[in-house]
């Protein structure tokens, strides 16, 4: 299966206590079980301190319990103590990965980073249009999903980039022909059922007086209902 990565995926480090902000604060760190397990075998003071800073969420998921809202091993020097005892090997696997992000399609897997770390977002707003590379990793596929939609919607990102990256035409021409085309994409993969419920919609919604509004949202849960029970088609195409 191919893993595509962009070219600033490689060049992230992680730049610890010169972070501007931190993602050691204001969300709850979830333990996976192989962090657990090793956890459970740390030793000495730092081992006792591991296992008493854990707990069950409400939702059933095992945390780290916050300390006036950041992570109890995030030290006054703004580092990571599991980091300084155990090794960074020894992180979490949210801790690890973070901000990496990785979506997985099943037949191919793409990598990127996320906007909340500040690092990770300078060199995303740094980086051009780049294609970065891509790496082969042997695994079984079986797919779960319309691979005749999926080759659709890889188009039609493919010639959003395009339009995007089109320096030729301003940034209000490139939006506006943006706009066009995502909405000729969004017609091409609704059934023609849908495209009538949506045009009544627009009606309903641009001439009937307010007592009526409720037609309106009763047309919604129509269109939201055969969106997802209609059979979809299996010949679309892009069309620019």
């Amino acid at each position: 299966m191919k893993h595509y990565f962009p070219k600033y995926c490689e060049k992230f480090r992680c730049i610890a206590n010169l972070c501007p902000d931190s993602c050691c604060r204001d969300w709850d760190v979830v333990v996976d079980d192989t962090s657990f397990d090793f956890y459970n075998t740390a030793k000495g003071e730092f081992g006792d301190r591991l296992r008493s800073l854990m707990t069950i969420d409400e939702d059933g998921d095992r945390i780290f319990i916050r300390q006036g809202e950041k992570c109890p091993f995030w030290n006054s020097d703004m580092l990571c103590d599991i980091y300084i005892n155990l090794g960074e090997n020894h992180l979490c696997h949210t801790c690890k990965e973070f901000p990496r992000i990785t979506q997985d399609y099943t037949v191919f897997c793409e990598h990127t980073l996320s906007f909340a770390c500040p690092e990770a977002a300078r060199l995303m707003l740094e980086s051009d249009f780049d294609t970065g590379f891509a790496t082969d990793i042997p695994q079984d596929l079986q797919t779960d999903y319309s691979t005749t939609e999926m080759n659709f919607l890889l188009s039609a990102r493919k010639r959003t980039f395009e339009i995007l990256s089109d320096c030729k035409m301003s940034l209000s021409e490139r939006l506006c022909r943006l706009l066009a085309f995502n909405e000729r994409v969004q017609n091409l993969k609704q059934p023609p059922i849908l495209q009538k419920i949506i045009r009544c919609q627009t009606v309903l919604t641009n001439r009937l007086p307010p007592i009526l509004t409720t037609m309106s949202a009763d047309i919604t849960f129509l269109q939201s209902t055969v969106l997802m029970s209609y059979p979809q088609s299996s010949e679309w195409s892009v069309h620019t």
